[in-house]
């Protein structure tokens, strides 16, 4: 199903969308990209286009499951989506927009994921996930990972 401009959903291992696509995404609540990342564990990579610099982080918010929220990837994409705000609550990305503004981000981040973990893994099962990514790619060193 595709909602608006929203094309649909290739697959977890094709997703590499600029932010106008994750606003358009985010404002698709009930399309097949909702479906496919609700409920979704997983580490997911930003790129700033105009660097190269990368930021991998994880989608593991358990703690929500009782309120009744979105969970996983949905979740933390959707705090990505708000272009007033397209931090995410991130240090770095704070930084990033308090000297470039948020233009800078909408206009230069793209969002993929790296890899979907089981449903069942712990929080702290993908965070190692999430460092693996972190080591392999130098997101730490080279990157805008600052743990």
């Amino acid at each position: 199903m595709s909602l608006g401009n929203v094309s649909p959903f290739p697959g977890y291992k094709y997703v590499r969308i600029d932010h106008k696509t994750l606003q358009d995404v985010i404002a698709s609540v009930g399309s097949d990209w909702y479906w496919a990342l609700d409920n979704v564990k997983g580490v997911y990579c930003i790129t700033d286009t105009e660097t190269g610099r990368l930021y991998v982080g994880s989608a593991t918010d358990d703690s929500k499951k009782d309120a009744g929220a979105d969970l996983g990837s949905w979740q933390r994409w959707r705090a990505y989506a708000n272009p007033e705000d397209p931090t995410g609550g991130n240090k770095e990305f704070k930084a990033i927009m308090a000297e470039h503004g948020a233009g800078y981000i909408i206009g230069n981040f793209t969002y993929s994921i790296l890899e979907v973990c089981d449903t069942k893994m712990t929080t702290a099962e993908v965070c190692e996930r999430e460092s693996h990514w972190k080591d392999v790619l130098g997101s730490r060193k080279f990157g805008m990972n600052w743990n």
